[in-house]
């Protein structure tokens, strides 16, 4: 009886996108926050960019430590000493990346944006299905259609990963 909780976020986003295009008109920026900020300025949108900027250092945290988990069970590390060494090598890559792309956050967001998204909200849901349903046994067309839905949707997710980090590569030039 509610609305999902995507149709309000999409609608939420399109209203932003669309007032931020009719206000700032082709020299908008991808993050419409950074337009906020010089006009019409003041208090509200200095706040909103505070609570995004906290948001991600809240968020750098945790993905830290599950990308280092991920990458210490691969490698084998398991002593205290190795885990900070490891975590605190990949903090400084991602730091000195982050440095190096400074100018490039809007690309970097959507980067990071679309992995996320693919794999929480296209990858791990199809491939979830695809096992529970049993799909990979294919005895059906209808397992057919899963897997092809399976891998469109991780050549999907591949693609826009591809083609952020051709943006990136090609405004480094």
């Amino acid at each position: 009886s509610k609305p999902p909780g995507f149709f309000i976020i999409s609608i939420v986003y399109a209203v932003m996108g669309g007032c931020g295009y009719l206000t700032y008109g082709d020299t908008v920026h991808v993050l419409v926050t950074e337009d906020l900020v010089q006009y019409p300025g003041g208090l509200t949108p200095t706040v909103a960019t505070w609570l995004i900027l906290i948001g991600s250092f809240c968020k750098i945290s945790p993905l830290m430590v599950v990308a280092g988990e991920c990458t210490e069970g691969v490698v084998g590390i398991v002593k205290p000493w190795q885990q900070r060494l490891l975590r605190t090598i990949l903090f400084s890559a991602v730091s000195v990346t982050a440095y190096l792309l400074r100018n490039d956050v809007d690309l970097i967001e959507a980067m990071t944006g679309s992995v996320a998204t693919s794999i929480t909200a296209l990858i791990v849901p199809a491939v979830g299905y695809a096992l529970v349903s049993g799909a990979f046994h294919v005895s059906t067309w209808s397992d057919v259609g899963t897997l092809v839905g399976v891998a469109l949707t991780i050549l999907l997710s591949v693609l826009l990963v591809v083609g952020n980090t051709i943006e990136v590569c090609n405004r480094l030039e």
